[in-house]
């Protein structure tokens, strides 16, 4: 089994000592895998042990639980040692180890309680199998020798949809990266009709001042102080701007986000960081876009600009 597959089976499970909830589910996922496993897919051991060799059909049944069913069925307790039971069955399987939770459904789904059993005393319900092979080259050189490497065991035996865990992330969050490459696109071409409408906007302010401006050069003011003034009225149209956009979109948010919320992983729709590192960009490039005007008011003569009048 490979993360992110969403092709787990649920069963109901039976711990001594446990009282469910009203309205809870006690059924869980469960997984067959091989001794190797966790080391594979490298999700960490947190307390007691993972499978071996010794952990087959003539053996006591054990099985690994991930944290998320630690947590809902034992709380703070050690769950290593305990036992449970599928269905309505005797409480025959020994719980020997925690792992960390691992994604095998979605990326933005909470993790699920995973039992995983060993899958040599899990052979009588098994149709298929899984491999997972991890490399420290490129997974993708080593896919021919792994088909190579099994038809020299057995040349009928069917191999298919061989593919890098990469890939398959990469399939599964295409729609995902569309919708931000798309929203990224369109969220630089707003800035830059921004930029561009207050250049416009602040060169046209600037025309029209420039009488004002000669005016106060001739009475003392300087080129430092004429520059400072437009730039500051420059960053205080912006701020007044971010303030009425970012109280909108806190505003849209509420609206919109059962809309984008299926879309975004570890991030909310009015995140607070997002919206002030956007902000913070939206100053600045303003800003920037304020120098030309505000340099051009500075360079202005001041009897070239009475005389404009």
């Amino acid at each position: 089994m490979t993360l992110l597959a969403n092709s787990m089976t649920s069963h109901g499970i039976t711990v001594p000592g446990y009282v469910a909830k009203p309205g809870e589910r006690t059924s869980v996922r469960m997984l067959a895998v091989g001794t190797d496993f966790f080391e594979t897919l490298g999700i960490p051991l947190m307390l007691g042990r993972t499978f071996g060799q010794r952990d087959d059909e003539a053996r006591p049944k054990v099985a690994v639980i991930n944290q998320a069913m630690a947590r809902q069925f034992f709380g703070s307790e050690n769950p290593v040692g305990k036992r449970f039971g599928v269905g309505r069955g005797a409480s025959d399987i020994e719980i020997v180890g925690v792992v960390k939770n691992a994604k095998y459904e979605s990326v933005r789904r909470e993790d699920p309680p995973i039992i995983y059993t060993p899958y040599r005393q899990s052979l009588s319900g098994l149709r298929s199998m899984t491999f997972a092979i991890r490399t420290s080259g490129i997974p993708s050189a080593v896919i021919s020798a792994v088909r190579g490497a099994v038809q020299s065991i057995d040349p009928n035996l069917p191999l298919y949809n061989v593919k890098t865990q990469q890939a398959q992330l990469d399939e599964i969050l295409l729609q995902e990266r569309l919708f931000a490459k798309l929203s990224s696109f369109f969220g630089f071409l707003a800035l830059l009709l921004a930029c561009v409408g207050l250049y416009g906007t602040m060169s046209y302010a600037v025309q029209r001042r420039i009488w004002e401006i000669g005016v106060r050069m001739a009475l003392g003011a300087r080129r430092l102080d004429i520059f400072g003034m437009i730039l500051r009225e420059t960053v205080t149209m912006v701020i007044a701007g971010v303030v009425f956009g970012v109280a909108a979109a806190l505003t849209a948010s509420r609206y919109v986000a059962s809309v984008i919320s299926g879309m975004l992983f570890g991030l909310k729709a009015g995140d607070a960081a997002t919206l002030g590192i956007a902000a913070a960009v939206l100053i600045a490039t303003a800003v920037a876009a304020g120098l030309v005007p505000a340099r051009r008011a500075s360079s202005v003569a001041p009897m070239a600009a009475l005389r404009s009048e």
